[in-house]
């Protein structure tokens, strides 16, 4: 991965310039021993150096301060001393404006691909959540098409037995409850698959090239962070060299301004015989070393005209907070440019980390919008317009005595139960009295406050429906 190899590069070029500053450390401390013992030899033989080994007249630290050579040479032990100074300060802007820096752009790159990567893996799992639903949705299918030919079956050998058998009856009423189980089967199968591809689809077209996106913005950033770096380094070096140019200028100037012919003066009432060995001395001193369709059924359709309802409040819950998240995503998104083409601002690395949260956040919500929305518009395509009363219901779907299979009751919503103070009723009649296009519906218990109402906003996964339960998760 081209990101992983630009993390290994910046941490080879980290290395590189710690043990750069390591080299400076060690060279700085050699070179001030160096010096060290150059200022011990000097303070024993400047005196001789300039004014002989035996002077022939009283002098005084004045008189040697006269000599040319002497300052010259105090001029040369001083700048290496500088310089061996400026070697650790070199090595300290290395490790502070380089080494450290690089660190920590190595962390918050590891830090902020993991989170990509976390969420890469948070989209896989969610899109295989899908698909495992739809699987189990198929399952569960296969399983009630084979329980209606096992009461078909069943109907068949009790008719054969007695036609007046009351079990024949009972048999007859189970067989037409379990083909309504099985149509629904169907519906929430068909309805698994359409969201199935729905999910695919903008995984694979939206999901994937926006975080290749991130991805390549956060190499790009890594990259562009990393020459900032270097070329600090390289202007750290620069200064450096200007440093120690200024001290070799002042050392040359001093040597240019060595006066064999004064220092001779000077030496001379001291002592005449000094001479040839005074110039000797100045030249060894002067030596410088270098280093399919669905069941519109009376029974099926209530389910789908309940699920319908659903959904579309679910829809018109998520609109506002998924457009105030949208809106946080692109406010952060332009703060993130601003920040980049004016780094006096801020640091723009973590209006970026707010920018990916937000942008996360908001597409964990439309996905949640586009579950809600490929239902609504399945189960209204295949409702046709018929899509009952939209009357709610004031009791829950837990007041009743027997498991029903449309959402909340098996009854359609004008049922006197929903009308009337809300009474509790009990499921009754055949299929042929359902056959009313009302569909009821009642908030959920686990549906977030809404972000209308001033309280906390919905996680994503509060907008979720599965194919059977409502409440499938597709991301927090």
């Amino acid at each position: 991965m081209l990101m992983d190899d630009a993390h290994s590069g910046l941490v080879q070029v980290r290395e590189l310039h710690k043990e750069r500053s390591a080299l400076e450390r060690e060279y700085a401390a050699k070179l001030q021993l160096l010096v060290k013992k150059a200022a011990e030899k000097k303070a024993k033989k400047i005196v001789a150096l300039v004014l002989g080994n035996e002077p022939t007249k009283a002098w005084d630290e004045s008189t040697v301060a006269k000599s040319t050579l002497d300052k010259a040479y105090t001029q040369l032990i001083a700048a290496m001393t500088d310089a061996s100074r400026d070697h650790i300060n070199l090595a300290e802007a290395i490790d502070t404006k380089v080494v450290e820096p690089l660190r920590a752009t190595e962390k918050r790159h590891e830090e902020t691909k993991k989170k990509e990567i976390q969420y890469y893996q948070k989209l896989l799992a969610d899109r295989d959540r899908v698909y495992s639903d739809r699987v189990k949705s198929k399952q569960k299918y296969d399983e009630e098409c084979a329980e209606v030919e096992s009461y078909r079956q069943k109907q068949i050998g009790d008719s054969e037995r007695s036609a007046d058998d009351r079990h024949a009856e009972r048999a007859a009423r189970q067989y037409e409850q379990q083909q309504v189980d099985m149509l629904n089967s169907k519906n929430a199968y068909l309805i698994s698959i359409a969201v199935a591809n729905k999910v695919k689809e903008k995984f694979y077209s939206k999901h994937l090239p926006a975080l290749e996106n991130e991805f390549e913005e956060l190499q790009t950033r890594l990259l562009t962070r990393f020459v900032e770096i270097v070329k600090d380094a390289q202007e750290i070096q620069l200064q450096h060299l200007d440093t120690l140019r200024s001290h070799l200028i002042a050392t040359e100037a001093t040597l240019d301004a060595v006066n064999p012919q004064a220092d001779q003066d000077l030496s001379r009432p001291f002592t005449m015989t000094m001479y040839g060995r005074a110039i000797a001395c100045t030249r060894r001193l002067l030596t410088l070393i270098w280093k399919g369709t669905m069941s519109v059924e009376p029974a099926p359709k209530v389910y789908l005209q309940n699920r319908l309802s659903k959904c579309r409040a679910k829809l018109q819950e998520l609109e506002p907070v998924l457009s105030s998240k949208q809106k946080e995503a692109d406010q952060l998104r332009k703060l993130v440019d601003t920040y980049t083409s004016n780094s006096t601002l801020g640091d723009p690395n973590e209006v970026l980390d707010n920018y990916l949260d937000a942008r996360h956040e908001f597409t964990f919500y439309a996905t949640s919008g586009v579950v809600l929305s490929t239902e609504s518009e399945t189960i209204a395509a295949t409702l046709q317009g018929d899509e009952g009363a939209q009357s709610p219901h004031t009791f829950k779907s837990s007041s009743l005595s027997i498991p029903t299979t449309c959402a909340y009751c098996k009854l359609p919503a004008d049922c006197p139960g929903t009308r009337h103070g809300g009474r509790t009723h009990t499921p009754s009649g055949s299929l042929s009295d359902i056959s009313r296009t009302s569909s009821t519906i009642s908030r959920p218990e686990y549906l977030a406050p809404s972000a209308s109402s001033g309280e906390v906003t919905p996680t994503p996964s509060s907008f979720a429906l599965s194919a059977h339960g409502f409440g499938v998760s597709l991301g927090k």
